[in-house]
């Protein structure tokens, strides 16, 4: 059997290094995902000098300025509403994915170090409003997608799974007690005789 590697995965440290910036509210981490763009360049623009001409690259939230770079002509804006074809322009435009909160979370919290107060935070922060969420809907159960932007309008099917499952998930392994989330990631890593 001939060996394979996957020379995407990065190593821990510099996974680490890379999540300080996504996850940094003055970098990438905005109240509605993660910024494309560093924030930083709000202030620090950077300029790119092609054939003579200067483009900029700048922080500029909802819209881009250059044509070089194509602007922002596709976004559709954080509501995912209207017929057809504007709900499916929205889907992967600014909606937010309840499921992926799962994943976000526990990288939020990894780089802060995982001790009690860090998941204590987590939980009021991330996890708290997406519980206040059970009885909008599906009542006791968690949409497919929501608006972006408050009031977070629930959309897509009431009843999706995923996302439920995700809430479990990050419930019971993520936001548990340092050792109970230690012992569960564990346990979901042994591999299942049969």
């Amino acid at each position: 059997m001939r060996r394979q590697r996957l020379p995407a995965l990065p190593s821990r440290e510099r996974l680490e290094s890379v999540l300080r910036y996504l996850l940094d509210e003055s970098e990438f981490l905005s109240p509605h995902g993660i910024r494309s763009v560093s924030r930083v360049h709000h202030e620090h623009p950077y300029d790119i000098h092609v054939n003579g001409d200067v483009h900029r690259v700048d922080y500029a939230p909802a819209e881009g300025t250059s044509g070089l770079f194509g602007g922002n002509s596709n976004w559709r804006g954080p509501r995912y509403e209207g017929g057809i074809r504007e709900r499916d322009g929205a889907y992967h435009q600014g909606t937010a994915w309840p499921w992926l909160l799962g994943p976000f979370v526990d990288a939020w919290i990894r780089v802060r170090g995982s001790g009690a107060e860090v998941r204590a935070e987590a939980r009021r922060r991330f996890f708290q409003p997406l519980l206040d969420h059970l009885s909008v809907a599906g009542v006791g159960h968690i949409s497919e997608i929501a608006d972006a932007e408050p009031p977070h309008t629930p959309r897509g099917c009431p009843f999706q799974a995923w996302s439920v499952g995700e809430a479990l998930r990050l419930d019971r392994l993520i936001l548990g007690s340092a050792d109970v989330s230690q012992a569960a990631r564990r346990q979901c890593a042994q591999p299942v005789d049969g």
